[in-house]
């Protein structure tokens, strides 16, 4: 799961390398803009694991819940209407992400 852009950026910026003029290029323009990107996705891996290890957390919560104490989920008991499809769908799209 990655919150933040991947390397796909960096393959951006790269490809337009060839925009760049000569003077750019000999500047460090270019080469700065890919420095800048590339710090940026290093900064971002401690959040993309933090959110990780939330979701395996929410999985194996929701887990406990549906085994323990499923009243919880169930509206007819008091429960949270919704509350187990938002779950899902919050950790299915963390596993796409």
């Amino acid at each position: 799961m990655s919150v933040h852009p991947d390397k796909t950026a960096l393959r951006a910026v790269d490809a337009c390398g060839g925009t760049y003029t000569p003077e750019q290029e000999a500047s460090g323009y270019a080469q700065g803009h890919r420095d800048a990107l590339e710090d940026a996705l290093k900064a971002a891996a401690p959040v993309d694991a933090l959110m990780a290890d939330l979701f395996d957390a929410l999985k194996e919560l929701l887990a406990v819940v549906r085994g323990e104490c499923p009243a919880i989920l169930d509206e007819d008991r008091g429960g949270i209407s919704g509350l187990e499809d938002r779950v899902e769908a919050a950790v299915a799209k963390a596993a796409t992400a």
